[in-house]
């Protein structure tokens, strides 16, 4: 390869680089925030009588948006718990009918078998909300 395809390069990592972080560097300390010239200023304004305070209003109340409502999360629990085990019940009926109204001593029906993983889920997933 020859010199000049590489002159992009050499040019961007000895001049372009170095100078965006020089030109950064005078930007960020050009123009210092200073409170207490503001309010020397306020002062020579005519907006604040000698001995008087400045008034600063209050901050906002922050929310913190990773704070949990405990209560509202065990209410939800406790609905989603009451459905799932409804859910089971209904399950393990139609399961106990589908096996009583069959001979399931040859062979099972493949919709009995989903239907018994399906209860098997729920019933995991009971056991863990039980356990939160």
């Amino acid at each position: 390869m020859d010199s000049k395809s590489h002159r992009p390069r050499r040019f961007a990592r000895r001049l372009l680089l170095p100078g965006l972080l020089v030109l950064s560097a005078v930007l960020c300390w050009a123009a210092p925030v200073n409170p207490a010239q503001e309010f020397t200023d306020l002062q020579q304004q005519g907006t604040l009588q000698p001995g008087q305070r400045l008034e600063i209003p209050p901050m906002a109340k922050v929310v913190d948006p990773y704070k949990v409502d405990k209560k509202a999360l065990l209410e939800a629990n406790r609905k989603e718990l009451h459905g799932d085990v409804e859910r089971l019940f209904t399950l393990a009926q139609g399961l106990k009918d589908q096996e009583q109204g069959s001979n399931s001593s040859q062979t099972l029906s493949v919709d009995f078998l989903k239907n018994a993983k399906e209860i098997e889920k729920l019933s995991k997933k009971i056991q863990t909300l039980a356990r939160d």
